[in-house]
């Protein structure tokens, strides 16, 4: 199994291994940023929608050239919040979501927009 050439040993598999390790987790933690900021949104979009304030997210893309084209589908649907197709639909979207997976992963820049309601269901 040598594809360059040299006999693999712990001394060159060691940097090969740190290398694939830190530009695994350097991805995971950028993904875990964009899902932290959207779990925050929609967070605050749940408390909303029991005081009858919101009731529908909206997905959001930047539509620029940096915008993918299932980022790009998904721009203006809305989703009920808390319904299935709401969570399944969340920015950055994840295999099974309506449109396919968001092909920018971890550089993502979508998120839901919630349009208050005019009449909220509740009285404050």
């Amino acid at each position: 199994a040598l594809v360059t050439g040299r006999p693999i040993t712990p001394a060159t598999l060691a940097p090969s291994l740190a290398e694939t390790a830190t530009r695994v987790l350097k991805r995971e933690f950028a993904l875990g940023v964009s899902e932290a900021f959207n779990l925050g949104r929609r967070a605050e979009a749940a408390d909303k929608a029991d005081d009858g304030r919101v009731s529908v997210g909206v997905y959001s893309s930047l539509l620029d050239r940096s915008t993918c084209a299932a980022c790009s589908l998904a721009d203006g649907r809305e989703y009920n919040v808390g319904s299935a197709a709401y969570e399944a639909n969340a920015p950055p979207l994840r295999d099974g979501s309506d449109v396919g997976p968001c092909e920018g992963e971890t550089r993502c820049r979508c998120v839901y927009v919630y349009p208050e309601d005019e009449t909220p269901t509740t009285s404050p």
